[in-house]
């Protein structure tokens, strides 16, 4: 079953790994989606893309 908390939690530590590589450690954007997809999420990368951005834009996160 799927849980709604659990998903918002998942996407939040989403959000926060990829500005953490992307931002931080300055990786480019296909190696942190790769590394995302097959190192840490095990989610397909266009789904963990777009759910990013649409965490984003729902939560009003903004890069720090």
């Amino acid at each position: 079953m799927r849980n709604p908390e659990m998903t918002k939690i998942r996407d939040r530590k989403m959000v926060e790994t990829f500005y953490l590589l992307y931002d931080k450690k300055r990786i480019r954007l296909e190696d942190v989606l790769l590394r995302m997809s097959h190192d840490l999420f095990f989610l397909d990368q266009n789904y963990i893309y777009k759910r990013i951005f649409i965490y984003r834009r729902i939560y009003h996160i903004t890069n720090n």
